[in-house]
């Protein structure tokens, strides 16, 4: 694992429009000449309609409001026309989905029902976990079908559902799921559920004959050259279905221009068109307004759909423009990746066409997304003096806590960082973290022991 903020972090702790609407055209139905299978072709914002400065302007938005963005990267008609990472993130460092990971699941979903695995969404759940007798389980399990699952109409009991609930720190999520009382009848009412997503990679799993995971990689992921993840499992070694898939912002490209041509690559079905379709159309709709189709949001109204994930993580697709928006971050709940779609990016986009060059526009955005990937240091102020009284000294953790066993200090006074040495049992961890308000970056590796005590 790399990057010392991520792990600093857990230490301290369509087709989107209904296309039977008529309102989105199918890009699927192009002839695509181009698959950023092993990089993204660049070209300024410019040649591809969009106006730099306005991106530019997002940038120093982003700084001057100090949101906590990790990353954006802007795709039109296949050309990457921005890609800006704020330290001390890169584009070589996997970034956690959480919830984008649905998105993926329902993928997944479609895969099996095109390859005869499942028969279809209204399949009953019951059907692929033989050994529950339906008679020992609450009665609305024998109306459960994945569409269900997929909607958020599952009626599970999905109060108090994150990652710290009772179900995912069980000794088996499913069999946990499947022997506790539902709160309604399918189909319910719209209630957002990690463990129908869990249920949903479950079904793949059962369904496939191979581990989800396994079962990703051969057809999702590694025909699209996808190869830089990593996916967490339950304590039955399934992929959670609701979170735990970190990737690249350049790979969550790919799966959004996988979705803007309706699951086609490179002359190969991946997803189902007739899936993307009904995946990003609307299927439920949340009591607020939001809407949703299969494990992916939907905003009709706007012309774009959507994966997200908890603080910030977005795959958002414009089909009409023929754009990909890209965002990961640590959002507070006030703030959305949306807003800078919405804000910036669509009002970025001036024609379909190419612009008339704008050297300083473009300059401005090359010196703010080197700005952002390189920040200058402040003046390193004066170490007080109990930095050197502590420093190299061994500082014992009080057992049980968890975490780490023991801590030692190391400060030097004529260096803009400082190194903490983690103890855990007879390993220890060195992380740098930085005195001059520039992150530092740690490449380690994490004993198990501790990444247990994360989760």
């Amino acid at each position: 694992m790399s990057g010392l903020f991520s792990i600093k972090n857990r230490l301290w702790l369509l087709v989107l429009l209904v296309v039977s609407s008529g309102l989105v055209p199918v890009r699927a139905q192009e002839v695509v000449d181009y698959w950023p299978e092993a990089e993204w072709r660049v070209s300024t914002p410019e040649e591809q309609g969009l106006n730099s400065a306005v991106l530019a302007e997002m940038i120093a938005a982003i700084q001057r409001d100090a949101w906590p963005v990790h990353s954006v990267t802007v795709i039109r008609n296949g050309y990457q026309v921005l890609d800006v990472y704020f330290h001390p993130y890169s584009a070589q460092v996997p970034h956690a989905m959480w919830s984008v990971t649905k998105s993926i699941t329902s993928s997944l979903v479609g895969i099996a029902i095109a390859q005869g695995k499942i028969k279809s969404v209204d399949q009953p759940v019951l059907d692929f976990f033989p050994e529950y007798d339906p008679a020992d389980l609450d009665p609305n399990f024998q109306k459960l079908q994945l569409k269900h699952l997929l909607t958020m109409t599952s009626g599970l009991d999905c109060a108090d559902d994150g990652a710290s609930a009772g179900w995912a720190n069980s000794s088996n999520w499913v069999q946990f799921v499947l022997t506790h009382p539902t709160s309604a009848e399918p189909p319910a009412e719209f209630a957002y559920c990690n463990q129908a997503s869990h249920l949903l990679a479950a079904i793949v799993e059962r369904a496939a004959g191979t581990p989800t995971l396994e079962f990703a990689r051969q057809n999702f992921f590694e025909p699209l050259g996808i190869t830089q993840y990593s996916w967490d499992t339950d304590p039955q070694g399934t992929a959670v279905g609701a979170w735990g898939l970190q990737l690249t912002p350049q790979d969550m490209a790919k799966i959004g221009y996988l979705y803007l041509h309706g699951g086609q690559w490179n002359g190969q079905t991946i997803v189902p068109e007739s899936w993307v379709t009904a995946a990003t159309s609307l299927q439920s709709q949340k009591e607020d307004g939001s809407r949703y189709g299969y494990q992916w949001w939907v905003n009709p109204d706007e012309g774009y759909f959507a994966a997200h994930g908890y603080r910030g993580q977005m795959i958002g697709v414009v089909p009409e423009k023929n754009l990909l928006v890209i965002v990961t971050g640590a959002l507070a709940d006030d703030q959305s990746p949306d807003d800078l779609l919405r804000k910036y990016v669509l009002p970025a986009i001036q024609t379909d066409d190419a612009l008339p060059p704008n050297t300083e526009a473009t300059t401005r955005l090359t010196s703010a997304v080197a700005a952002a990937a390189h920040p200058a240091p402040t003046q390193l102020p004066l170490l007080p003096p109990i930095a050197q009284k502590i420093s190299g000294k061994t500082f014992p953790v009080i057992q049980n806590i968890g975490l780490f066993d023991a801590l030692i200090p190391h400060f030097t006074a004529a260096s803009a960082t400082a190194t903490f040495t983690f103890i855990i049992g007879s390993d220890t961890v060195d992380l740098t973290v930085g005195l001059d308000g520039v992150y530092a970056i740690n490449e380690t590796q994490v004993p198990l022991a501790l990444r247990a005590s994360w989760k």
